[in-house]
């Protein structure tokens, strides 16, 4: 916050610098009032890293609220979510045991941070429901940038790399498209805590703390409560980080007790829902989309950025899972093909 400010603050020191060369000097020319006015110094990699982040955290943010207000209605989808909310709040935020659906009783067995969430600030702000589902997604898709950020200086070891990093994704539309949408309410949350998770993880796996292991079980069992596919892949991204760190024998340890924090944190929800339907839920969750071995191929004929046109960020990335295998590095290729994997065993499993 502190480089915000300052940053502001020299921007508008800046202009009333020039504005008073331009009135008192008129007879310098451009290059000359420039550099009166920039600073002498150069700018450090990590100053200009922050640049890119907070101009990616300004830009993205106006993106996706922009996006949520000129569609003036909840994006898309997100009928279900929005009734499984009413019938919380009618039901005084005790889990109800179905909700009634396009003329059908579905058991309420979805994992329902999203709708608790919403529904409270529904409540507490005396705002329509209906305009929380409009602009929810998108304000917590803003605080994915932040999380984004924050995991990229992490692993990149670099602000300059990490502020360019966000810049990039902040633009890539397959980062806002499903998640800004009305069913975003629990999509967007399993994002963010997906990363929020995994940066956790990957601090505890690397260096022990206390503190890491205990916001690993919070965020773990935020993503629990979140979203489903989230935890799968929340999941998937920490095995493949403890299979590349040392200290197995440690780390399998501290998993272990992320595992029981997390299954003792979810268990109110979880206890609830088999103590009334059993695994029926879960298992019926786990076929409601098509995935199988032709999702490979999209690996080279469908962008997964979502660009419609000149897939430039796709180039880029494929350029620098390159650069990457003919280094020996192997982790950013395998965490990009990952999601595929993770469909694939999903199909075989169904099957």
């Amino acid at each position: 916050m502190g480089n915000i400010i300052r940053g502001i603050r020299s921007f508008f020191v800046s202009v009333y610098v020039g504005n008073n060369i331009l009135i008192q000097k008129k007879d310098l020319s451009m290059p000359d009032i420039l550099k009166q006015i920039l600073p002498k110094k150069r700018l450090q990699d990590d100053q200009i890293g922050f640049l890119f982040f907070f101009i990616a955290l300004i830009l993205g943010g106006w993106y996706r609220i922009n996006a949520a207000y000129m569609a003036g209605f909840p994006i898309v989808d997100g009928g279900l979510f929005y009734t499984m909310t009413q019938t919380l709040q009618e039901n005084a935020y005790h889990l109800p045991l179905y909700v009634h659906y396009n003329s059908l009783d579905i058991p309420f067995a979805y994992p329902p941070l999203g709708f608790y969430l919403s529904g409270f600030l529904s409540n507490l702000l005396n705002i329509e429901l209906i305009e929380i589902f409009q602009y929810f997604p998108a304000t917590v898709l803003t605080l994915i940038i932040i999380a984004f950020y924050s995991f990229a200086n992490l692993f990149l070891k670099s602000r300059l790399k990490a502020g360019v990093a966000t810049f990039i994704y902040v633009h890539i539309p397959s980062a806002t498209t499903w998640l800004i949408m009305g069913g975003g309410i629990t999509r967007s949350l399993g994002q963010l805590f997906l990363i929020l998770a995994i940066q956790q993880i990957w601090l505890l796996f690397t260096q022990y703390s206390k503190k890491h292991l205990i916001l690993t079980i919070i965020f773990s069992s935020l993503v629990s409560l979140s979203h489903p596919e989230a935890m799968v892949h929340t999941v998937g991204l920490a095995i493949l980080i403890f299979l590349f760190k040392k200290q197995k024998l440690e780390n399998l340890k501290k998993a272990f007790w992320v595992t029981i924090g997390t299954v003792f944190i979810t268990s109110p929800w979880w206890i609830t829902i088999l103590s009334r339907f059993g695994t029926r839920p879960f298992l019926s969750a786990s076929k409601t989309s098509f995935h199988s071995f032709v999702v490979f191929l999209q690996l080279g004929v469908y962008p997964i950025s979502g660009e419609l046109f000149t897939t430039i960020i796709i180039a880029l990335a494929i350029i620098g899972i390159a650069v990457n295998i003919a280094q020996k590095h192997y982790f950013l290729p395998i965490m990009y093909i990952l999601p595929f994997i993770l469909l694939l065993f999903r199909q075989k499993w169904r099957n």
